[in-house]
Parts: structure tokens; C-alpha cells; sequence
């Protein structure tokens, strides 16, 4: 159950983010969106699906294309890590743009 929870977490924040990114800026921040939408459609959205249709059947039991449900969730880790360091550096870069006064 706590699995589900988190993986609808996972389905839903890059939504809003992207949303209200969107709002915010447009299109503007190519690579953070295409970031987002790597980890959402690759690793977030399958999971999810994996664990909603297989409930009650242990994940590392589960595959999704051939991969292992524990092989996929490795590497939504680290897919995970590369949308929070795009991120990161998109804020970092909307600081230092604030601060220049541009």
C-alpha cells in the first residue's frame, strides 16, 4: 500500500511541477521539462501501471519490456537523480539571473 502511495507521488509532483513550470516560464526550460518527462513516462507512469495491475504480487516478481521490477526501480533511482540535479541547476540558474537584476 505505501508503495502505491509513493508511486502515485511520483505520477502526480512532476505533473504539477511541470504545470506550474509551464505557467511560469512556457517552454523556456527545454532540458529540465524533457528531464521531468524522462523519469515520468520511462520509470513513474510504468510502475506505477506495473503495481495497480499486479497487485499483491511481489515487485521484483513483476517485469515491464523485459525489465525486472527491481532492475526498473534501480534505475528509476537513478533517472530520479538526473530530474532533482536538472532541477537543481535550473533554480541555481534562476538565482543567479535574479540577483545579476536581468
Amino acid at each position: 500500500m505505501a508503495a502505491t502511495i509513493a508511486g502515485t507521488l511520483f505520477v502526480v509532483m512532476p505533473v504539477l511541477w511541470m504545470g506550474l513550470e509551464y505557467r511560469h516560464s512556457g517552454l523556456e526550460k527545454t532540458v529540465w521539462f524533457v528531464g521531468v518527462l524522462q523519469f515520468w513516462t520511462l520509470f513513474a507512469l510504468p510502475i506505477l501501471g506495473l503495481r495497480l495491475a499486479n497487485w499483491g504480487v511481489p515487485f521484483d516478481q513483476l517485469s515491464f519490456l523485459g525489465l525486472r521490477g527491481s532492475t526498473l526501480h534501480l534505475w528509476s533511482s537513478k533517472s530520479y537523480t538526473v530530474m532533482m540535479l536538472l532541477t537543481a541547476w535550473e533554480a541555481w540558474k534562476a538565482r543567479k539571473t535574479k540577483k545579476a537584476g536581468l
